[in-house]
């Protein structure tokens, strides 16, 4: 009969990273010297291998909601402008001036910014929602899409295995029986670049 797997412990912020500084404290310092704040990258990397909150997970959802709502929204309101736009009178000017004479009327062109204002944010509300969304179903790779990110755009460079050890010592950290290799780093960073660049993509 095989023993049960030991579940992650989480040992708190100080000791996890006294653990990773003694597990793997060379790739650390290579990437410190490279550019990297240590201290931010060992936030980030807690945040990594910690274990998922639910709770966290469940807002993630709420927010997609709320912004699929908003995008709904500036739909309508673009829908609304089209029809202000061709009210049985001459031109938007008189009908503006006929529905609310105590105010100036509204012109041609500040209708055109009204549509293409509602436009492009429901535009980005979409995308955006879409962005989370894909976030919410590869949590994982998109954690590591992150943590990679943050290396590259300060040093220019990726360091995949200084990363994959990095991992590796953090696992350690938390008893946790997973393991990172360059190869996998650089598969999952490939894939956030290519996930971010299609679910952000604004029509």
């Amino acid at each position: 009969m095989q023993a049960a797997k030991a579940s992650p412990v989480w040992v708190g912020l100080p000791r996890f990273e006294q653990a990773v500084k003694k597990l793997a404290g060379q790739e650390l310092k290579a990437l410190g010297e490279a550019g990297v704040d240590q201290k931010i990258l060992l936030r980030l990397l807690a945040d990594f291998v910690r274990p998922f909150d639910p709770a966290r997970l469940k807002r993630l959802g709420h927010k997609i909601k709320e912004l699929d709502r908003l995008a709904s929204a500036l739909d309508d309101i673009q829908k609304r402008v089209e029809r202000l736009d061709t009210f049985p009178f001459p031109s938007a000017e008189i009908s503006m001036e006929v529905l609310s004479m105590d105010r100036p009327p509204i012109t041609q062109a500040e209708l055109e910014t009204i549509r293409h204002c509602a436009d492009q944010t429901r535009k980005y509300a979409r995308a955006f929602s879409n962005f989370l969304s894909e976030s919410k179903r590869n949590l994982y790779r998109w954690r590591i899409g992150i943590l990679s990110g943050y290396v590259q755009n300060q040093t220019g460079r990726p360091h995949d295995k200084e990363l994959a050890a990095l991992l590796c010592a953090g696992y350690e950290a938390i008893q946790s029986q997973k393991a990172m290799s360059a190869d996998a780093m650089k598969k999952a960073r490939q894939f956030f670049a290519d996930t971010i660049r299609t679910s952000l993509e604004i029509p």
